[in-house]
């Protein structure tokens, strides 16, 4: 299981395609979920999308009752 952080079908896709790439053999369900960056809707920096990448990642740590198998948090 891969919950993308972000319900963005672009960020999602590009997971999937990723995650393609790397796993070949493996199949996996991409699970979008909403998250909050606490930055900027548009980051100035690399650090603050950097930390907008984190942000959304341990929003999903939250909200979810159990730990999947990844995170992918896209800023």
């Amino acid at each position: 299981t891969v919950i993308v952080a972000s319900t963005n079908p672009c960020k999602v896709e590009a997971c999937r395609l990723a995650f393609e790439k790397v796993f070949t053999e493996d199949s996996f369900q991409f699970i979008p979920m909403a998250s909050k960056s606490g930055v900027s809707d548009q980051p100035f920096s690399e650090e603050e999308t950097r930390q907008g990448a984190i942000n959304r990642v341990l929003d999903v740590l939250k909200k979810c009752e159990s730990t999947p198998d990844y995170i992918v948090g896209l800023e």
